[in-house]
């Protein structure tokens, strides 16, 4: 929900795209073939430390950071991903009927959380890697907390 990746580039993330120094990730997205360089913020940099430490099994892959819980210990796939995403909602009591849901559901929220937070949209874009501010307009969900402030006042017709 920090970094708005696709589930497939989180499954394809390297130890070799992060920059412990400089607390940073690069990575190109396999979508669009760009680069995007991501801030390594404590909300991800810590609990990614304490998987690594605590969590992360010794495994083939090893070029890879997310591996499976069960042997033969190999790279997660995008599905993973989605059943634990899911898996997670629905423990948290999320309604998603009707809705997004699943991974992308994450970078949809965060989409909304930043426009929430006044962040351009060209910013918005750039975090999410779109090339075009017109496919981030789609992630965005209307802010009716906000929006009611631009309500202007009609007078009584009557």
């Amino acid at each position: 929900a920090f970094w708005g990746l696709r589930a497939g580039d989180l499954a394809r993330l390297k130890f070799s795209e992060i920059d412990w120094a400089n607390s940073t990730v690069r990575i190109i997205q396999q979508k669009t073939g760009k680069f995007v360089t991501l801030p390594l913020i404590e909300e991800v940099k810590f609990p990614l430390l304490d998987y690594l430490k605590n969590c992360r099994c010794k495994s083939a892959d090893d070029e890879y950071v997310l591996v499976t819980r069960y042997a033969p210990h190999t790279r997660v796939e995008t599905g993973s991903i989605n059943r634990t995403v899911n898996k997670c909602m629905k423990a948290a009591n999320i309604s998603v009927e009707g809705k997004h849901h699943g991974p992308h559901a994450l970078r949809h929220s965060l989409a909304t959380n930043l426009m929430s937070e006044n962040v351009p949209i060209s910013a918005i874009s750039s975090i999410l890697g779109h090339s075009s501010t017109k496919t981030t307009e789609l992630y965005i969900t209307v802010d009716e907390t906000n929006l009611k402030e631009l309500a202007l006042e009609v007078d009584d017709v009557m």
